[in-house]
């Protein structure tokens, strides 16, 4: 007898101890975008795209009670009636498979650099196959692609029209194939560009940002602002237009003396455009003058 006490004793503390499991069984809904339409949940509400909430974050569930759902259903002004007790909500994500990270890497970074796709090449090493939500999203740069040629982590950055964001981290080798103009002997400060001082050569790019020069057109009315060395790319930086007048050439130098006007020939000391300050030495008496550029022929005295 006493071991039967003792056994109607454990199953009436087993009993008490039970707790019901409140919503263990709510309908599981999966979410496809970044909000909670009211279309995706009940069946009375099909063809309501209203926005009744935010979607969980990806990967991560919610469990939202009918208080809530009512309370949802009464702020949109739905039909409240024969709620469930709860419904658990799951953002549905994808996986990002090696074609696609080589496609939105490639497209970040022309998009960054102003590059055609056409020329970056990508090798994947790793990525861990990451997840993303599934639905609209945008992929940009999540900073510079400075690193080419070697092993190195790069980030892309999604987004989706919510506001909410997240980063995939891939390793890859990032090449960046292009055409640049190498100059064929050293150019100092102040040279004309010449097609003739220039070969078109082919390659792979240090960096991505990098802008040289990869047209012979590009070279005209040019001329070099700093030095090039011989079988180095040229940076369009490198190069500035011809200034109307350069150091040395001769001009008609203009001046108004009340209704008179005088000109006579004058040699430039420096460089300039039209519309900027240049000295000149005036050829007849040997004086400093200092001239507003008009053209390339002429100058206008603006202090003696």
């Amino acid at each position: 007898m006493p071991s039967v006490n003792k056994l109607l004793l454990l199953m009436l503390c087993l009993s008490l101890c039970v707790v019901p499991s409140d919503g263990a069984e709510a309908p599981l809904i999966e979410l496809g975008g970044p909000n909670v339409l009211a279309s995706d949940l009940l069946p009375q509400w099909a063809g309501r795209d209203l926005v009744l909430a935010k979607s969980p974050m990806p990967g991560a569930v919610r469990r939202v009670p009918r208080a809530e759902l009512a309370r949802w259903a009464t702020r949109a002004g739905l039909d409240a009636q024969n709620l469930p007790e709860a419904l658990i909500l799951r953002r549905r994500t994808r996986a990002v498979d090696p074609d696609e990270i080589v496609m939105r890497l490639a497209g970040a970074l022309a998009e960054q650099t102003g590059r055609p796709s056409s020329q970056i090449e990508i090798e994947i090493l790793s990525y861990g196959r990451p997840q993303v939500p599934d639905g609209d999203l945008r992929f940009t740069a999540g900073g510079p692609f400075r690193t080419l040629n070697r092993p190195a982590r790069f980030s892309l950055r999604w987004s989706e029209p919510g506001g909410r964001s997240g980063v995939l981290s891939v390793e890859a080798v990032l090449r960046v194939r292009a055409e640049w103009l190498e100059a064929r002997r050293e150019l100092r400060a102040g040279t004309p560009a010449r097609p003739e001082d220039f070969t078109l050569a082919e390659g792979e790019m240090e960096d991505a940002h990098a802008e040289y020069v990869s047209s012979f057109d590009e070279l005209s009315g040019k001329r070099f602002t700093r030095l090039v060395r011989a079988g180095a790319p040229v940076p369009r930086l490198a190069l500035a237009d011809k200034p109307d007048v350069e150091r040395g050439d001769v001009v008609e130098l203009q001046a108004s003396v009340g209704a008179v006007r005088l000109r006579t020939a004058a040699r430039a000391e420096g460089a300039g455009s039209a519309g900027e300050v240049v000295a000149f030495r005036n050829l007849e008496s040997g004086s400093r003058v200092t001239a507003r550029v008009l053209n390339e022929k002429t100058a206008e005295v603006i202090a003696r």
